[in-house]
């Protein structure tokens, strides 16, 4: 299939920023290569927006186009022309309450979420937590003139900047994050061949990811804050703990992962 892949932002616009982070450089430099690489690996004819650089900002000349009138040569209406199978543009989100996290897929009103939309969700909702599930737009330009001009689109919201926990998630586990976004695309996993250096990198993983996380509870602490921090659950660190009930007190040691 023919695929575009659509970097947020662009030109002089950085998107959100947050911990240490600027969203268009972060889509730019971490998410949409490695999604881009997997699905090369599947066989798919991959094209990124502005080119190998995404050094353009599809928004800003959707926006130019429809502004002198040209619905031809500019931004998503030039995507109409290009035959695009498939078109995924990708973002991180941003809130002023720093504990807002997740990620969710936007398609536009009007339209009936297809499996690529609901497979992305689903990655989201495994990765980062699910903030509202996919979200129908009439108010993004992008979202419309897709809609309006029969492009197969959706806009991707991989988790929130200025959520230290997703953030934290995303930038260790990016391999893992990006090749289950390309699997979400292309509608089955992806077989990825097996080097030596590769299953060296599983195994030591797996030999990381084996030992327990601990916490040590502080003041304040509630089993429900320390399971959201973690990503976990109250009856996973309960069972884990042989925990009777949620009292936990200063100075105890939990495992929160296992």
């Amino acid at each position: 299939m023919k695929i575009l892949l659509i970097a947020g932002h662009g030109y002089g616009d950085p998107g959100a920023v947050g911990n240490g982070t600027n969203e268009k450089e972060f889509i730019r430099k971490s998410i949409v290569p490695n999604v881009a690489k997997f699905l090369k690996l599947a066989g798919h004819n991959v094209h990124l927006y502005g080119g190998l650089n995404m050094s353009q900002d599809c928004f800003q000349d959707s926006a130019y186009g429809q502004r002198i009138g040209n619905y031809r040569d500019y931004g998503m209406y030039w995507v109409s022309n290009q035959g695009f199978d498939i078109v995924v543009e990708f973002h991180l989100d941003a809130s002023s309450n720093l504990n807002v996290d997740g990620g969710h897929v936007i398609v536009a009103s009007g339209l009936v979420a297809d499996n690529i939309d609901k497979n992305l969700q689903n990655t989201l909702d495994k990765h980062v937590d699910t903030l509202h599930g996919i979200s129908y737009r009439n108010d993004l330009l992008n979202v419309n003139i897709a809609r309006d001009y029969g492009v197969n689109y959706r806009l991707v919201e991989c988790g929130f900047i200025t959520n230290k926990g997703d953030m934290d998630y995303i930038k260790n586990n990016l391999e893992a994050f990006t090749k289950d976004l390309a699997d979400a695309i292309n509608g089955k996993e992806i077989t990825v061949p097996v080097t030596k250096k590769v299953a060296k990198t599983v195994r030591q993983v797996k030999a990381a990811t084996s030992k327990p996380t601990y916490y040590t509870v502080k003041k304040g602490d509630s089993l429900w804050a320390i399971a959201r921090k973690y990503k976990t659950t109250i009856a996973t660190i309960q069972q884990l703990n042989n925990l009777k009930n949620n009292f936990i007190y200063p100075g105890q040691k939990l495992i929160v992962k296992k």
